[in-house]
């Protein structure tokens, strides 16, 4: 029996979807966009709506596709930088998700930057052959 690979690219913008056989030839791709919150600083976006985008992606590529999903024999993630999701203790979201793009904390990485270089540079200083 023939088995896919089942892959999602959790993407800034859309959540891509893709199935391959084991000669990895691509079979389907299907792709869904969702919506960012943005202003100034902030980069939010609901965590209950990327989730439900993801199963009705691999839902839809898979009707797409006519595999059953019992054919799948592994799931390969992906996703470019981190995005931060805080959950209850049910697993619940708690507040909207925090994606890589924010830039809130501008001032604590410059911050953090400064010391980085002035540590580096006393490492330096302290390492000079004589």
């Amino acid at each position: 029996m023939e088995k896919y690979i089942l892959t999602i690219d959790l993407g800034t913008t859309a959540v891509k979807f893709g199935l391959y056989n084991s000669r990895l030839e691509e079979i389907c791709k299907h792709s869904t966009k969702y919506s960012l919150d943005i202003n100034s600083e902030f980069i939010e976006f609901d965590v209950e709506e990327y989730w439900s985008i993801c199963k009705k992606g691999i839902q839809d590529l898979l009707l797409k596709s006519k595999i059953n999903s019992k054919k799948v024999a592994s799931i390969s993630l992906s996703s470019q930088a981190e995005t931060l999701v805080i959950l209850d203790r049910e697993g619940k979201p708690l507040r909207k998700a925090i994606s890589w793009l924010d830039s809130r904390s501008g001032e604590e990485c410059n911050i953090l930057k400064i010391i980085l270089i002035l540590m580096m540079d006393t490492r330096l200083q302290a390492n000079r052959i004589l």
